[in-house]
């Protein structure tokens, strides 16, 4: 009787802890055992391909990231306008358009991105002559409209608007040479005010000063660069236009020509 007595109490013991346990685990939330960790940027592995000449190159996006930040130096010199010039285009999921100078240091550029099975394929443009490296890293951040370049874009959009005005005008003989130079002193002092604030604009914003207080323009050759002729009068003026509208294009906050 006495053994009886005493393994009824081990079978007792054993059922209450087992009701303990099975009641504190009801208890506990779902996702902690769950509980999967959030990616980090530092859990992902960085991209760099050296290269020369055009270069497509396809990088796996990780799961969660957001943004993927571009970076390129180039180790050959080179003239800031157009792959064949020695510059550098990128295209990134079919934005194309950013070119970057090989003469300037390190560029670097934040696109969003999504998850895709295939990868990201990325398009550098560039000559046969020109090499460069590139870096890509994926970061679980958004990508958005860069504070420095749309100011710079703003100023460009009011500059670009006073110099159509002048320019227009005086093309379709609806103003003088002397008010076409006044418009144009008023253009330079705008495009002066524009400072520099670490964007790829910086060194266009450069070239449209030089410009605009060069003594030696006459009046249609800056109208040739707004109005995008194939063969501008003063070509450093119309690459440094196009640039810069494509730039804040892809920045998302496009110039605007009032008047254009």
């Amino acid at each position: 009787m006495r053994k009886s007595t005493a393994i009824l109490s081990v079978v007792v013991a054993v059922l209450a802890v087992a009701l303990v346990t099975s009641i504190v685990a009801q208890s506990r939330p779902a996702d902690v055992a769950l509980h999967t960790p959030r990616p980090t940027s530092s859990d992902w592995q960085r991209h760099t391909v050296a290269a020369t000449g055009y270069t497509p190159a396809t990088f796996p996006v990780p799961r969660g990231a957001h943004s993927m930040t571009l970076n390129i130096v180039c180790t050959t010199g080179g003239r800031v306008g157009s792959a064949a010039s020695g510059g550098i285009g990128i295209d990134v999921e079919q934005q194309r358009g950013r070119f970057v100078g090989c003469d300037d240091g390190e560029h670097s550029f934040a696109f969003p991105v999504t998850y895709s099975p295939g990868g990201l394929t990325i398009q550098i443009s560039a000559d046969d002559r020109t090499r460069f490296t590139m870096s890509a890293s994926f970061s679980t951040e958004k990508a958005g409209p860069d504070p420095g370049t749309t100011i710079q874009c703003k100023a460009v959009s009011k500059t670009f608007s006073t110099v159509y005005l002048a320019e227009s005008d005086y093309t379709h003989h609806r103003s003088t040479r002397a008010q076409w130079a006044a418009g144009l002193r008023a253009a330079s002092i705008e495009a002066l005010g524009i400072r520099p604030e670490n964007t790829m604009l910086d060194s266009q914003v450069v070239v449209l000063q030089d410009t605009l207080t060069d003594s030696s323009v006459k009046p249609g050759e800056l109208y040739d660069g707004l109005i995008g002729h194939l063969h501008p009068t003063r070509p450093d003026w119309a690459a440094a236009v196009n640039l810069t509208e494509q730039v804040c294009d892809y920045n998302g906050t496009g110039v605007e020509i009032l008047g254009g």
